[in-house]
């Protein structure tokens, strides 16, 4: 599971910087901005020292309903331009590809739920359309989120 911390200072310049760790599982994500004004969101997933870029469309609609949709996954030019993470090759294995996403929206969802609430607002209930259409749509509660996440700071 993801807990919201403080991002050490090995891993990042920036002084106030957060991100979503799980050690269990060796994983970590952070935030990396949006790729312009009205942009995407931008990320990084960390996999055992591998960053794996991606970007996310903040207004997709799916049948009438406003959500998240996964616009480029393994590839982001802001994350190789202004944070120098390479392109990664997705693995062709369909399935491997699908959980390292799902592994990811994860990350994203945890992220931005303990952000909205360290900054005391509710986030609502996101909803985060994979990039693999087949997919479906992801929510936090889908990976056993149910109390929220973990954080070193208290949501209240």
């Amino acid at each position: 599971m993801f807990r919201y911390e403080r991002m050490p200072s090995d891993l990042t310049w920036r002084s106030a910087a957060w991100y979503v760790v799980d050690r269990e599982r060796d994983v970590w994500l952070e935030s990396l901005g949006t790729n312009g004004p009205e942009g995407h969101r931008v990320f990084a997933l960390c996999v055992r020292g591998t960053k794996v870029p991606f970007e996310v469309d903040t207004r997709a609609v799916l049948d009438g309903v406003e959500m998240y949709e996964v616009s480029s996954f393994g590839y982001s030019f802001k994350a190789q331009n202004s944070n120098g993470i390479e392109p990664y090759r997705v693995p062709e294995d369909p399935e491997v590809a699908l959980a390292l996403e799902e592994l990811a929206v994860e990350g994203m969802l945890a992220f931005l739920v303990a952000a909205a609430h360290r900054r005391g607002y509710d986030p609502g209930d996101l909803q985060v359309r994979l990039s693999a259409r087949k997919a479906g749509v992801r929510r936090l509660s889908d990976f056993g989120y149910a109390d929220g996440v973990p954080a070193e700071v208290d949501h209240r």
